[in-house]
């Protein structure tokens, strides 16, 4: 690693600071500190002091070395008593337990910290009726949470999501990571951590520091998270506890356990050693029933959708009037002709939408990906934690933490959906065949053929039957070219790799269990055979969207909201996924005080977090339904109708279709590791002046890879398996919590995944008679597959002062952070061949925060930091997952994607303002003020530019390595330019807002409503981030020859309002809360699609017509310069605890009480419903015990 001149001149300086502090710390060591406290102490009965990294300090309790206080971990503690008042506020007799007292201690945290923190304390963790961490932080001014599957998955601080926040376990930086939910999607490869993970039972505290300071790592933007579970030294004595609770879900009508033990034991002289242990089990099972529709570029009537070979009229969409075209081969003219003239013309209205005359530009969007989805989701969590101390001495403490949890997620997600308005396999040798075609041109229009390859170290194996069934013709006759039965001739570039087809080919399948597609149609032997006359049977129903008749429809500013189709493809899916995070963290800690004025902290911890995925799908289709499809979201409302026509539920109206209906299995697997070493030392120059220095190294380590199917459409059908739909499927409902229109389905048939694998085999990862169903890790050259070295070190200096002005106190601190972050990534070219990235850089972060009691209990803050947060992992990966290189000797028009190691970090800098009235003893009215100014956020931007400035020397050498054509090797040494679809460094933007907080107990309220109390807080957030709507592009010589346009929008996940509130009654006997969460809508998604081209035609190189350029081409990989929003949300909770006696008590709880439901749409201005689902409520029993 190397480093800037500047750099190290900076760096000298801090490490020569460190110096001046030890020359001088052998006479502070040996002053008398006797100047007078200018703080407040904290009152009696209260937490101990708390260093403001959320580090406990080393302070005695009066009864021993350790600081002993009685506040319990969330499983145990029940409320022995409730305050009876709350008028005196210097009163320090008063001792409070229970809710109150968790309350309580929470706000002393806040109070004497040096810098903006919130916290939640064991009691109050404990008693809200919460799944996982995620939603006991939503309890915190300025935090919310996302949601998935009902519950809470990752949060967002003043408006910056999971990856720009940093979580410390124990006070060492960790990431969980989950898994997704359908066969699909990825898991998180970015730097946000998994709530969803943690029983929030483990945890004795949470911590949310809102500012920074010199001694607080570096890593984050918005806020750093520490999550500290159980001590033996949080109790004086012996402590045993736990609790059992039955959880109810409304949707899946099951009833399931909850349970969480402790045990804590002190013992030795003086109690000055002891072990804590602790567990969490919860197991859930929910249904979600939901509408979804996929936006974004397929959306486009125009997309993917062009027809082939239709004249001077070109055209792109729906099957055209009748008459409008008349291809060779009549069975093409009658698939692609049929639609409404009038309908027809409704979806090309001429600008902003269509070329007026044109037929093949429409940019009106329709609903391509629309779906009803009834999702069963299994969920199990377990966790344990282990503690050790010992008090060596009265100035030594040694903890020694551990903590294990296992996720397991299964989801199975069952599927409806019209699939055909999403697929084109037009084919200009289909629709020109004017008589009979040869075998071999004949197989040539069929989609889903197989191409056999005998692999190698960096290229996919691909069995098309000749492991088992060698090259003897699966059946003894075929047809020729003339249609006449004859014997077999096999076309031996179908089955053996490299093999060459003799010209008189008729049959291309050795596997009579798994035919090849034109075999399967063609061959009389087979039992899908369709007499033709051109020997393309059944190839027209595999058109898709040109093959779609629209009957009527309705255009609303640009968006179909109406549709009424004929010869719609449909689909039948399961989507099955099922994935284990387990995660381990050990921690070293010694605090030692070398003298009443110096004292360390060190602290070496190490944790690593693994998930392990599978994923499984198979479908059933119904290919060109002569029914009507009709789509009508007219009305507006949460979901639009989708009536398919026919019977859904029908075993006899679904079929599996050869080379068509895809079989999925996938095998994933996603590691993160730390290690980390960090030493804080405290020098307290004087009573009024303290030094603080110390240094984090830390190793970072992640990898992902996955193992999958070469090709999943690759399969036998039913019927070639000797089955039907009847025997390999099951019926699943619909519409629970829904309010669905008015005939929509109740339920739908889908595959059975388990009869499938029993008939199949195919999750075996081998070949067997039915095909080849092995998984590797070489599909798309590997692009799944990558990983991440990071090395950090960071060093600070900081000074924290506590003194007065004007007879008040000012306490603060001021320093410097300097962080080195050195990155390796390892990717492959889209041939498979290793690259390698590498990075380094430097960051100066000063901080500075100042507290001043103006006047007594009214506290004014100032913060004022430059913080960074590092590039998010998935962005960082070498990997070249697409590219495409001119052949015909252009000078332009290459294209590739390809990840950017050389990213820079997020950088910000961010101003904290805030007044805090602590009006009561235990009550506080707060308002706070922050911007955050962020200069450097990267984005997914398309950059013309030569290759060269994109990749070192040795990724040109790999890219060149995988061609053989002299024009692409020349285009590749002449260094000319590519379109690249990459993650670059871009224009940042601001967020800013202001945090109102209050709680209070009511105690001056008469009688019984004394017990009342009320935590109320409501956060308003502003954000604008510079999207880049066109990059712009340079020359060879690096020139701009287009300039960049940007655009403003919100940031992604910013809540403009979000209200938290509850209100909560306690006596000793008797406790209840309400508990309201209020999220104002948010933009989700941006772009809605990362293309390589504007929507629309494209223009094509080197077609010049007079001198003018010619648009002939769709863009079908359009950059979709929009967002997706999520409406506003509202979830209330509660929960009530009734005493039985000292030790045991009851609950009962509710959650989502209000069955608050997802709706999410896309497009702004269009608000197309993007997703309607309901989670459904919750409600729990229980008991608690503890002695």
């Amino acid at each position: 690693m190397t480093y800037s001149t500047t750099a190290l001149a900076k760096l000298g300086t801090s490490l020569g600071a460190l110096a001046l502090a030890s020359l001088f710390a052998p006479a502070a060591l040996a002053q008398d500190q006797t100047a007078p406290q200018a703080s407040p102490a904290r009152p009696a009965g209260s937490d101990p002091a708390v260093d403001t990294s959320g580090n406990p300090t080393l302070t005695p309790a009066a009864d021993g070395p350790s600081r002993a206080v009685e506040t319990g971990p969330a499983t145990t503690q029940t409320a022995d008593s409730a305050v009876d008042t709350d008028a005196a506020d210097g009163a320090q007799d008063i001792v409070v337990t229970g809710f109150r007292a968790s309350i309580q201690s929470s706000l002393n945290d806040k109070r004497y910290s040096d810098v903006q923190i919130d916290a939640i304390n064991a009691q109050d963790i404990a008693d809200f009726p919460d799944a996982n961490l995620a939603e006991s932080l939503q309890r915190l001014p300025g935090v919310s949470i996302d949601r998935d599957n009902g519950e809470g998955r990752g949060i967002t601080v003043r408006g910056l999501g999971g990856d720009f926040n940093r979580t410390r376990l124990n006070g060492i930086e960790a990431l969980s990571t989950a898994g997704s939910n359908d066969s699909g999607t990825s898991p998180n490869r970015s730097r946000s951590f998994d709530y969803s993970t943690f029983a929030s039972e483990l945890f004795s505290s949470l911590k949310v520091q809102k500012t920074p300071m010199a001694e607080t790592d570096e890593g984050s933007l918005g806020a750093t998270i520490d999550l500290e579970t159980g001590r033996p030294f949080d109790f004086k004595g012996t402590r045993i506890g736990g609790s059992a609770t039955a959880s109810y879900n409304e949707n899946s009508k099951k009833t399931n356990p909850r349970l969480a033990g402790l045990a804590s034991f002190r013992f030795g002289a003086d109690k000055r050693m002891g072990f804590l242990f602790s567990g969490a089990y919860n197991k859930t099972v929910n249904i979600i029933d939901q509408y979804n529709r996929g936006v974004g570029a397929s959306d486009y009537l125009y997309r993917s959708s062009q027809f082939v070979g239709e004249g001077a009229t070109q055209r792109a969409g729906f099957s055209a009037p009748v008459g409008t075209l008349n291809y060779a081969n009549p069975d093409a003219t009658a698939f692609q002709t049929g639609s409404d003239p009038a309908a027809y013309a409704k979806l090309y209205p001429g600008a902003p939408y269509n070329t007026p005359g044109r037929f093949d530009d429409s940019t009106v969007r329709i609903p391509a990906l629309p779906a009803l989805t009834h999702q069963v989701v299994r969920n199990q969590r377990l966790g344990l934690t282990g503690a050790y101390q010992w008090d060596v001495t009265d100035k030594t403490r040694v903890s020694i933490d551990g903590l294990y949890s296992r996720f397991h997620n299964e989801s199975e997600n069952n599927q409806l959906s019209p699939v055909g308005l999403n697929r084109n396999n037009t084919n200009a040798a289909y629709n020109t065949a004017s008589g009979r075609l040869t075998p071999i041109n004949a197989r040539a229009a069929y989609p889903g053929l197989c191409t056999p390859a005998a692999g190698s170290d960096i290229a996919v194996s691909q069995d098309c039957g000749q492991s088992l069934y060698g090259t003897t013709p699966a059946f003894g006759t075929a047809l020729n070219a003339q249609g006449q039965l004859v014997p077999s001739v096999l076309g031996n570039a179908a089955i053996v790799p490299g093999g060459v087809n003799p010209a008189n080919a008729n049959i291309f399948s050795t596997n009579p269990f798994n035919l090849d597609p034109y075999d399967y149609y063609n061959n009389p032997n087979s039992v899908g055979y369709i007499p033709s006359s051109n020997g393309l049977a059944y190839r027209g129903q595999l058109i898709g969207r040109p093959g779609v008749d629209v009957l009527d429809a309705n255009v609303t500013n640009g968006l179909a909201d109406y549709l009424k189709l004929r010869n719609v493809d449909m689909r039948s899916a399961v989507d099955y996924s099922e994935y284990t995070t387990k995660f381990w963290q050990g921690t070293f800690r010694l605090d030692h005080e070398f003298a009443d004025n110096f004292k360390m902290t060190a602290i070496y911890g190490r944790s690593k977090s693994v998930n392990r995925s599978t994923g499984l799908l198979v479908e059933f289709n119904r290919m060109d339904s002569p029914q009507t499809f009709t789509f009508d979201d007219r009305a507006g409302g949460n979901m639009p109708l989708l009536d398919f026509g026919f019977d859904v539920a029908d075993p006899a109206n679904w079929q599996t279709v050869k080379g068509f209906s895809a079989i999925r299995h996938y095998q994933r697997y996603v590691s993160n590791t730390y290690e980390s070493v960090r030493a804080d030392f405290d020098w307290r120059v004087n009573d009024q002046f303290n030094i603080g220095f110390g240094g984090t190294l830390r190793r970072f380590g992640f990898s992902t890879s996955q193992g999958e199917r070469n090709t999943d459409t690759l399969n036998p059908t039913l019927l070639e398996a000797g089955s039907t739909t009847a025997a390999n499927s099951k019926v699943v409902p619909f519409g629970q919590g829904l309010q669905t229109p008015a005939g929509t389905v109740s339920s739908f048939l889908v595959p059975d995944l388990a009869k499938f694998n029993n008939l199949l085999g195919f999750q075996c990862d081998c070949i067997n008679k039915y095909g080849d169903w092995r998984l590797t890790t070489k599909r798309n050259g590997g692009s799944a597959t990558f990983g991440v070295d990071e090395y950090d070190k960071g060093l600070y200096l900081q000074f924290d002062f506590n003194t007065e002005i004007f007879g008040r106190s000012l306490r603060g601190n001021a320093g410097t952070r300097v962080a080195f972050t050195g990155v390796t990534s390892n990717g492959t070219s889209q041939a498979g061949r290793p690259i390698v990235g590498r990075n380094n850089y430097t960051d100066w972060l000063p901080s500075l925060n100042l507290n001043y009691e103006i006047v007594p209990n009214l506290i004014l803050r100032l913060g004022a930091s430059k913080v960074m947060a590092r590039p998010l992992l998935g962005n960082l990966s070498p990997t070249i997952t697409s590219i495409s290189i001119p052949n015909n000797g252009d000078n332009q028009g290459a294209s590739f994607t390809i990840g950017n190691p050389q990213l820079a970090p997020f950088r910000s800098s961010n101003i904290d303002l805030s007044a805090e009235w602590y009006f009561t003893r235990s009550s506080l009215f707060s308002v706070a003020a922050f911007q955050k100014d962020i200069a450097n956020f990267p984005q997914t931007v398309l950059f013309a530019a030569p290759l060269s400035q994109f990749v070192d020397d040795a990724t040109r050498a790999a890219i060149r390595a995988q061609y053989t054509n002299v024009n692409q090797l020349a285009y590749l040494d002449a260094n000319f330019p590519f379109i690249a679809r990459q993650y670059r460094d871009a224009p940042g933007g601001y967020i800013k807002g202001i945090e109102v907080n209050f709680q209070q107990n009511l105690t001056f309220l008469p009688w019984t409503f004394r017990n009342l109390g009320v935590l109320l807080n409501y956060t308003h957030i502003k954000s604008e981030l510079n999207y880049i709507l066109d990059p712009g592009a340079v020359s060879a010589a690096g020139v701009q020859t287009r300039p960049q346009v940007l655009g403003q929008g919100p940031f992604l996940g910013v809540s403009p309002d979000a209200i938290n509130a509850t209100l909560f009654y306690e006596t000793k006997a008797f406790r209840a809360r309400v508990s309201v969460a209020q999220r104002a809508g948010y933009s989700t998604t941006y772009p809605l699609a990362a293309g390589s081209c504007s929507p629309g035609l494209t223009t094509v190189g080197g077609n010049v017509v007079n001198g003018a350029v010619v648009e002939t081409v769709g863009c079908d990989s359009p950059l979709i310069n929009d967002f997706g929003f999520s409406r506003s949300t509202t979830n209330v909770d509660a929960s009530i605890n009734i005493n039985l006696m000292q030790g045991l008590s009851i609950s009962a709880e509710g959650l989502n009480l209000t069955n608050q439901t997802s709706n999410r749409y896309a497009y702004d201005g269009q608000e197309a419903v993007s997703q309607y689902g309901s989670s459904g409520r919750v409600y729990r029993l229980g008991a608690r015990f503890s002695f």
